[in-house]
């Protein structure tokens, strides 16, 4: 606002008006009035009216800061009274339209497409709203004082996006820029295993080396032989510039019955999504069985003679 309007109720009397620089004001005398810097609009000002009064005050030529506002009445027999003084702050900041985003709140996780909401206000009045997308192009949304805007995900990569929002008065006169950051999470975290291949014959100890990526991160690898019934931690290197977690798991195949062995991975994001995987392996720890049907044990031989026989293996 550039100008400034008050008023108030009293009987038969005389307003004048004053507004003075706070850092520069005095404690004014019980029946005196206050001395008024020797600067432009530091001069009483009649009000328009009597009883009910109110004044207009032109603010443009005053400097930013706390100002006092200062009404002297004077009755039909001269006496003199003072209201005030009032603290003013003349901020031209104040005068731009503020505008704020309500939804999505500050590194909230989206899992999909957005719809952007918030508020503008000026006391000029807005004529537009407008967004802009981490460092893309200004967009001028639906709505005004209320207004909303429907992004589409489906082309934007996982991770930590900025919202950045403007108002622009009736004026012309744009606002400073608010901003929101959020967590795009349409993807969960995606498990990768290098070694061995998936339903590779195991015996012993034997080793999987896999990695688990995330564009918003990686919060904790867990890995369980029992059916996901109880997990376990699983130590990682994680590589900050491409989100990618690498893990090495030493197993022994004892510890699965011979046959088909499935162990699972599970990882949870910094935003609290959680990617599961399975992975299989055949274990075989049980060596294979021979038996001799030629000849007999008891039987006499010379010569040549023909040995005969069957093995036999689970898998």
């Amino acid at each position: 606002m550039k100008r400034l309007l008050v008023g108030i109720i009293a009987v038969f009397m005389l307003f004048t008006i004053c507004i003075v620089n706070a850092q520069e004001q005095t404690p004014p005398p019980v029946s005196e009035p206050p001395a008024s810097p020797p600067k432009p609009g530091n001069t009483y000002n009649p009000a328009l009216g009597l009883e009910n009064w109110q004044y207009l005050y032109d603010i443009n030529g005053f400097k930013p800061g706390k100002y006092n506002l200062i009404i002297r009445v004077i009755d039909s027999a001269g006496n003199i009274s003072f209201g005030g003084p009032f603290n003013i702050i003349i901020d031209p900041l104040s005068d731009l339209p503020i505008a704020q985003i309500n939804n999505p709140l500050p590194f909230m996780r989206i899992g999909g497409d957005l719809n952007i909401v918030g508020t503008c206000v000026d006391d000029d009045g807005v004529q537009e709203v407008q967004i802009r997308i981490d460092n893309g192009d200004w967009i001028t949304v639906k709505g005004k004082e209320y207004w909303s805007y429907f992004l589409k995900t489906n082309d934007m990569p996982d991770g930590v996006h900025t919202i950045f929002v403007r108002g622009i008065d009736i004026n012309g006169l744009p606002g400073s820029v608010s901003s929101v950051m959020f967590h795009l999470d349409r993807m969960k975290p995606l498990h990768e295993i290098g070694k061995p291949d998936f339903g590779k014959l195991v015996s012993g100890t034997f080793a999987i080396e896999g990695s688990v990526t995330d564009a918003n991160g990686i919060k904790i690898v867990l890995y369980s032989i029992d059916q996901g019934k109880t997990w376990n931690k699983l130590a990682y290197n994680l590589d900050k510039k491409t989100n990618r977690a690498s893990f090495k798991l030493q197993l022994d195949s004892k510890k699965f019955p011979d046959g088909p062995g499935v162990i699972w991975f599970k990882s949870e994001d910094n935003v609290g999504s959680t990617g599961v995987a399975v992975f299989l392996v055949y274990v075989d720890n049980t060596p294979p069985e021979i038996a001799i049907t030629a000849p007999d044990e008891k039987m006499n031989v010379n010569g040549e003679f023909v040995i005969a026989g069957r093995a036999f293996d689970a898998l």
